[in-house]
């Protein structure tokens, strides 16, 4: 019923539809290209911007118009809205911020929200569009996210003006580790290296490294680590000159680890441990241990996804009546 739902908000909204699931990178395409604002942001299904959301992106834009992002942690919430003060990330700190060019070219990976969490320059998203839309079916956050860091400065809310909706029923509930998702990842992250390349000499910037094997991105090379343990035989050749090797993978990981700023002390102690036992397990026990946590993987680690619900919490986010949605287009 959603589009019925949608219909009540005429003309406040301006409904575009796709007439089948095109995925996320289309809806993004489609969206920026019916936008006419200076900043744009996608709103995850789910998820809600609070109302302070739009004023405190617009401000952090107006201190400085040559960003190119501002991103805020989202608070995160149970299928009833309520929040329990928990944030994603667990540490809204970790968010980066600044100038974030010759971190992107060398690490790729740096701290950044989920979609509903960004607010972008118009501007910048000219720059990395069209999403590569087969591609980024999903997950095309991870496109932007990479592409409009080299385009301006980053700035970020200390408080969480966005929600994200964490319950049973969703795809982040606790998805396990499979090859599919595994070579999928890598895929994608060869074609947004390939995608920066471009941006870059748009923007004539230096220190783009053309091989993506030479990137410093701790998760990219995890990734690897778990296909290749996984399957050898089938795993994807990132560089056919230079093939990946169980012991290499480990120990760029853990080199990449320690020398990435952004990363704090225990999170590169957790990563070097990860690297070290995927490497040394047997076959029979790596998708036991992938199952139990994968960095930067699809769910949270066993053990944060064990915990319980909360069960009571501050109602942050409620989901309209029929007879609000019905008074929509007077608003």
């Amino acid at each position: 019923g959603s589009r019925a739902v949608i219909e009540r908000y005429r003309p406040v909204v301006r409904p575009v539809y796709h007439e089948t699931n095109l995925g996320q990178g289309a809806a993004i395409n489609t969206g920026f290209g019916a936008a006419d604002g200076d900043l744009i942001w996608f709103l995850d299904a789910d998820d809600a911007l609070l109302p302070s959301a739009c004023a405190s992106a617009a401000a952090a834009f107006e201190a400085d118009p040559r960003m190119a992002k501002f991103h805020t942690p989202l608070a995160i919430v149970d299928g009833e809205g309520r929040w329990n003060r928990s944030t994603l990330p667990g540490e809204p700190d970790r968010l980066a911020e600044g100038d974030l060019r010759d971190h992107v070219f060398r690490f790729r990976a740096h701290g950044w929200p989920p979609m509903s969490g960004n607010a972008y320059s118009a501007r910048a998203l000219s720059q990395v569009l069209p999403v590569p839309a087969e591609t980024y079916r999903q997950a095309a956050d991870s496109f932007l996210n990479e592409q409009v860091a080299v385009c301006g400065p980053i700035a970020r809310s200390s408080e969480p003006v966005a929600a994200y909706r964490r319950h049973g029923s969703n795809q982040f509930a606790g998805r396990p580790v499979t090859l599919e998702w595994l070579r999928t990842k890598i895929e994608r992250e060869c074609r947004s290296h390939e995608r920066l390349a471009v941006v870059a000499s748009q923007l004539e910037l230096d220190g783009y490294r053309p091989n993506p094997d030479d990137v410093d991105d701790v998760a990219f090379i995890g990734y690897r680590l778990a296909s290749l343990r996984l399957d050898p035989a089938g795993h994807p050749a990132v560089d056919p000159h230079r093939p990946d090797r169980r012991w290499r993978l480990v120990r760029r990981g853990i080199r990449a680890g320690f020398a990435n700023p952004e990363l704090a002390t225990t999170d590169r102690l957790v990563r070097s441990l990860w690297f070290l036992g995927i490497g040394a397990a047997p076959d029979r026990l790596v998708r036991r241990l992938l199952a139990w946590y994968l960095p930067d993987g699809p769910s949270d680690p066993v053990w944060r996804r064990r915990r319980s619900e909360p069960e009571s919490g501050e109602v942050l986010v409620r989901t309209p009546t029929t007879s609000e949605q019905d008074e929509g287009e007077h608003r």
